[in-house]
């Protein structure tokens, strides 16, 4: 899955918020993928440009075993989506 942030500029003046025009700055597209992350304390679903990771909340709900995997990644996809990368920075752990 793909989802891709686009970045906006804005400035204050007076206060007030105004966008630039389109045709003044360039946008800042930055494209993020859902990928599957294997670390020794984590295995699961994250986010390739952040260190946004999916957990979800309980077991996957259905009345069958589709409808669960299917309701697992409509969350996950969803949750993806709606993310903020900048809420999530990557850490850097000291390699011994």
């Amino acid at each position: 899955m793909h989802s891709v942030v686009l970045h906006t500029r804005e400035k204050k003046t007076n206060g007030a918020k105004h966008r630039y025009s389109r045709s003044s700055l360039p946008s800042i597209v930055t494209i993020r993928e859902l990928e599957w992350i294997e670390k020794p304390r984590f295995r699961g679903w994250g986010c390739s440009e952040c260190g946004w990771v999916f957990n979800p909340s309980g077991a996957p709900t259905g009345k069958s075993l589709d409808e669960s995997l299917r309701n697992f990644e409509l969350q996950r996809d969803k949750e993806f989506t709606a993310h903020v990368c900048a809420e999530h920075p990557r850490t850097k752990r000291k390699e011994r």
